[in-house]
């Protein structure tokens, strides 16, 4: 790879498949969130919910490692197609995630692909625009023509994790991309989730909420790849 651009942790590389952003592990939320190839997906997971203060004492390492404490971010880490590195070897952040012994693993690098062909959309519910989402979702979506080749759709709050990925959205693959389809999906998904219900909200409105928001983020989508 033929590095293009360095800022301490954080840098953008080009190579054969196209640019890659790629950080060491101790890469700051605010280093990330500051740097000027940081994807908008990702930027706008860590708006509201986070402070200054608080994005200077996480780390990238802690979104891969401990979703439950930066559950936004991670969720569009995982629809961007984030890929850790230890040892050499490279897996989607999805496979590291189900892995038991991740505290243990010590990362070499994380990379994120910089896709011009992905469109991207995220919504949440938040009790006020400072609190951590109750429930939100992160999608992003690639297309050939009017046909989608590749769809991801990450939610949170609504799982018995702190973030899961939704298996819903395979059925957009092969198939147009149009609000009729995504309408299809969002209720698939809202069967879907396993939400458990707390003082933020029953598991009836996580529920609910899940298909709500999965509906705007891929509608965001829609909207991205209409306009391109």
């Amino acid at each position: 790879m033929n590095e293009t651009r360095n800022l301490d942790a954080i840098r953008v590389q080009s190579g054969m498949g196209g640019e890659t952003l790629t950080m060491d592990p101790g890469t700051t939320l605010q280093q990330l969130m500051t740097f000027e190839r940081t994807p908008p997906l990702l930027i706008d997971s860590m708006q509201g919910w986070t402070t200054w203060q608080k994005r200077n004492s996480l780390t990238v390492l802690t979104a891969v490692r401990s979703p439950g404490q930066t559950a936004p971010l991670t969720a569009a880490m995982l629809v961007s197609g984030l890929r850790v590195v230890a040892d050499g070897e490279e897996s989607h952040l999805a496979e590291f995630m189900q892995r038991s012994d991740r505290a243990r693993i010590s990362l070499d690098e994380i990379r994120i692909p910089l896709s011009p062909e992905c469109r991207y959309g995220m919504a949440a519910v938040n009790a006020t625009p400072t609190d951590t989402p109750i429930v939100s979702a992160f999608a992003a979506i690639e297309l050939e023509g009017e046909q989608v080749v590749q769809a991801r759709i990450a939610l949170t709050g609504v799982w018995r994790r702190a973030v899961q990925m939704a298996d819903s959205v395979d059925a957009l693959k092969g198939k147009s991309l149009t609000e009729e389809a995504i309408a299809a999906v969002a209720a698939a998904i809202e069967v879907e989730v396993s939400p458990r219900g707390n003082y933020s909200g029953s598991e009836a409105y996580r529920r609910a909420m899940a298909g709500i928001t999965a509906r705007r983020a891929l509608s965001a989508c829609l909207k991205g790849a209409q306009a391109s």
